[in-house]
């Protein structure tokens, strides 16, 4: 009998070995992957801001150059289209290893312009593809309407079992993560933005309060209203903000009208809420510190960067936290690299685009970051 049973445990610990080996090697060779998967790696209550949201996240603050000027550090916690459905899961994963003093929610992923990008299945798999198996992550997979097979959502190999065959991206993965997890932590942590200037129109003007605009479906708000609930029962220091867009498209003025609507439900409901739109003028954001209607270069990112930190410390009281030895030279060195990537990203501006990108991205991957 004991026999019987010391064989059947033993089974069962080598299926899971081996479930656990299947699963770590077929993983997403992008931004998006890493960016979720380096923040585990980051030391329980490290973190003085986590910064959540969308792409603006990645692009426009730089927690490695926020270090750099205050000795205050962050983590970048977002990925591309970022779904209002996600948000709350996220900020669970996130205060589940972190207790930082300030959580910035960039709010742009509530302000979708179709109820029909709610359940995005692709956006859904970057995130979740990326998460640790955990009660949390069976949680959020039990609340979201799923038509897919939801053991493909925790088990992504059952998904991507065929990565094999895509030679160049399955091995640029397992030679990258492999070397992100010997370094022990993400260099840039969830950053990263192009050396591109923006060739857009002039501006609309900016509008007024008087011209909000509602959101896009009753579940769009349930999913507001959620997040700030939880919030305020949990009294998680959160802070929330819209960072600056170039409103030089229809599409991108109703947004920001959308946002005036979210604004002030927040501000009602007693939430900080910066409208950094607003004021970028007084940032010294102009056209070219864009590389695109949405997103800033670097040069923006430094002056959004700078003045939000600035705001988090005199308005919010965040100060740097006592950083150990090994962790004070975990982000100098995060910081020298930095200042690599900044220097190349200085001789890339006005270069040809495509050589811009493939020099980048030789110099990231080299570094073991994409």
């Amino acid at each position: 009998m004991k026999k019987t049973y010391a064989k059947r445990t033993l089974r069962a610990v080598a299926m899971i070995l081996a479930l656990w080996l299947v699963t770590a090697c077929f993983g997403r060779d992008d931004r998006n992957y890493f960016a979720i998967r380096g923040f585990y790696l980051e030391p329980r209550d490290s973190l003085d801001v986590v910064f959540l949201g969308s792409s603006e996240v990645s692009a426009d603050v730089c927690s490695v150059y926020a270090y750099g000027q205050t000795g205050l550090t962050g983590y970048q916690y977002s990925i591309d289209s970022n779904l209002p459905s996600l948000y709350l899961p996220q900020l669970k994963e996130i205060l589940s290893r972190q207790s930082p003093q300030a959580v910035v929610v960039e709010v742009n992923g509530f302000l979708i312009g179709s109820e029909k990008d709610l359940l995005k299945e692709p956006t859904l798999r970057v995130y979740l593809d990326a998460t640790r198996l955990s009660l949390r992550k069976t949680e959020t997979l039990s609340q979201l309407p799923l038509e897919e097979d939801r053991a493909s959502y925790l088990f992504p190999f059952i998904k991507f079992h065929t990565m094999w065959e895509q030679t160049r991206e399955w091995t640029n993965y397992l030679v990258s993560w492999p070397m992100i997890r010997f370094r022990g932590y993400s260099l840039f942590k969830g950053y990263l933005t192009k050396p591109v200037l923006l060739d857009a129109p002039d501006p609309f003007p900016l509008p007024g309060s008087g011209e909000k605009l509602d959101l896009c479906g009753e579940r769009v708000w349930e999913y507001l209203r959620e997040f700030a609930d939880y919030c305020a029962e949990n009294r998680v220091p959160v802070v929330f903000a819209r960072f600056p867009h170039h409103l030089s498209s229809e599409r991108e003025v109703k947004a920001y009208r959308r946002f005036l609507t979210v604004k002030e439900y927040l501000t009602e409901r007693g939430f900080p809420c910066l409208d950094l739109q607003e004021c970028q003028e007084d940032l010294g954001i102009r056209r070219e510190d864009y590389y695109n209607e949405s997103h800033l270069n670097l040069a923006g990112q430094e002056k959004l960067t700078s003045r939000l930190m600035e705001t988090l410390r005199s308005d919010f009281n965040v100060e740097p936290g006592n950083l150990s030895a090994s962790e004070r030279r975990h982000w100098d060195n995060c910081l020298e690299n930095y200042r690599e990537l900044r220097e190349l990203y200085e001789r890339s501006i006005g270069g040809d685009e495509r050589f811009i990108y493939e020099e980048i991205r030789h110099f990231l991957r080299v570094k073991g970051y994409i």
